[in-house]
């Protein structure tokens, strides 16, 4: 039984440099974008076809057997290693840039990389102002959005700062806890004492966002 455990712990050393490049530049990746790994059977062989490319390429420069992992030297194992943890923050930095949304547009493609339709709408702008309505309380939030969080398995909310509140439902049933919109009045000195005031909302309560750009799109 020890015996077979050693083979396998010394099949798994040997073999790791075909699964662990490819997982790490896929965790940073996701890492960057601010979402979650998800970790499937899927991942895995994503993994093992990048770290196989990113070993196929070290090959046209260093000299080794593929098939032998044993005869990668130590300094490919570092450079593939960094090579793992550079190009998906290069990769993230290039599709982010803004010549490249131009180079896009004038090669007329339109996909885009972003499927979030939140962070599609907030993409290249900050402190946007925000109009977050709750219909079921029967509330409307306005305020500068600070963060947000909207991924899958994960907790979704959208922050806002420098807000007030306004009712937009008298029938309803939750309104009755809020007897008068807050703040009631927005001096110039009360808005720099409500930008430090931030409020949290839960995407699953909100009914509808109305974003205020700041130039036209």
């Amino acid at each position: 039984m020890v015996e077979k455990i050693q083979e396998l712990l010394n099949i798994l050393t040997d073999y790791i440099i075909f699964i662990y490049p490819g997982f790490l530049s896929f965790y940073i990746f996701k890492y960057i974008e601010g979402k979650k790994v998800e970790e499937t059977s899927l991942l895995v062989i994503k993994s093992i076809v990048l770290s196989y490319i990113y070993l196929i390429v070290l090959s046209c420069f260093i000299h080794f057997d593929i098939k032998d992992p044993n005869s990668i030297s130590k300094i490919g194992h570092i450079i593939i290693f960094i090579a793992s943890i550079g190009l998906p923050v290069l990769l993230y930095t290039v599709v982010e840039a803004k010549w490249f949304i131009k180079l896009q547009k004038k090669f007329k493609i339109t996909t885009r990389r972003i499927s979030n339709p939140i962070q599609l709408a907030l993409w290249n702008d900050k402190n946007l102002l925000a109009c977050v309505y709750m219909d079921d309380y029967g509330i409307m939030y306005e305020g500068q959005i600070r963060n947000y969080v909207r991924d899958t398995d994960r907790l979704n909310y959208l922050m806002l700062s420098n807000y007030k509140i306004s009712r937009i439902n008298k029938t309803s049933e939750e309104y009755s806890k809020y007897d008068q919109t807050y703040p009631v009045e927005k001096s110039a000195e009360d808005k720099k004492i409500r930008h430090n005031e931030w409020v949290i909302l839960y995407f699953d309560k909100i009914s509808r966002i109305e974003i205020l750009y700041n130039q036209d799109h």
